[in-house]
């Protein structure tokens, strides 16, 4: 069975006001006025908080849905481990090619930052954030599973939570964040489109 795309529409449509709101505080808010504005209300509850939903734009998080999709839909699977792969060499080939220098780097000198414990300093390879890339396809992926709206929107909040995660962590700036999400939604779309065209291939042999 085909993955709906017009059921989705819900989870798009969030993710379109998060691009405009991303673009407006592009436009709007000086480059790593988000991280210093994070750093100043730094507490232990959104410490530790933010220290945890991070992990949420890593494979683990992929790993769980994959073992979903292996006794449930496993004819997606495969689909799905595209997109995850798909959005990791992306992500991996726009740091190697731009090569930006994370908020560490850019604020060198300038603003001392004490990182939340167990963070790792990061200083090069900002752009784009590879945690929000994963977040964001791995919850368009299951969006397309779920019809509920509040699943839907608990699905793009996550997202968005790892998202900010990375500025408050002083890892990525918003810019990386951003183009992080288009990346992950991107594959995570394209894979939903070539499931759904070989479906109707197989469909139309068939007949």
């Amino acid at each position: 069975m085909k993955l709906s795309f017009k059921n989705n529409t819900f989870f798009y449509l969030l993710y379109g006001c998060f691009l405009i709101i991303g673009l407006i505080s592009y436009l709007r808010i000086p480059k790593g006025a988000e991280i210093t504005y994070c750093y100043q209300h730094y507490n232990t509850y959104s410490n530790l908080f933010f220290k945890n939903i991070t992990y949420f734009g890593e494979f683990y998080f992929a790993v769980i849905f994959g073992i979903y999709l292996y006794f449930k839909r496993r004819n997606f699977l495969n689909f799905a481990m595209s997109a995850w792969i798909g959005q990791l060499l992306l992500s991996k080939f726009f740091k190697l090619l731009i090569d930006a220098p994370r908020p560490l780097t850019f604020f060198k000198g300038v603003y001392s930052f004490d990182l939340v414990d167990g963070v790792q300093p990061l200083f090069h390879q900002s752009l784009p954030s590879g945690h929000a890339s994963m977040a964001f396809c791995t919850c368009c992926l299951i969006s397309f599973f779920v019809k509920d709206y509040m699943l839907k929107f608990a699905l793009f909040a996550l997202a968005v939570a790892v998202g900010i995660s990375r500025v408050y962590l002083i890892c990525h700036f918003k810019e990386d964040v951003v183009l992080g999400s288009i990346n992950g939604v991107f594959c995570a779309t394209i894979a939903v489109y070539f499931y759904n065209y070989s479906i109707s291939k197989n469909t139309s042999t068939l007949h």
